[in-house]
């Protein structure tokens, strides 16, 4: 699996996890919640601002394995 990106929405002020390499729409990253980011969304090793609640608890859910306590 690619390591994952963030990116700061304009539309939200939220920074959403983005899989850099994943097959995206034209012109836009699809974020792991669903929301869409323009690709000149400038893509970051971490949330630069509030984290997206649903990307965050989809990295915790990852790095743990599966489900969610």
């Amino acid at each position: 699996m690619a390591p994952v990106k963030w990116a700061l929405s304009i539309l939200d002020w939220r920074s959403h996890a983005v899989d850099e390499f994943a097959d995206h729409p034209i012109g836009v990253y699809k974020a792991q919640c669903g929301h869409l980011l323009m690709m000149v969304a400038e893509l970051m090793d971490g949330p630069g601002g509030k984290p997206c609640e649903a990307c965050a608890e989809t990295q915790v859910r990852d790095a743990l394995g599966g489900d969610l306590p």
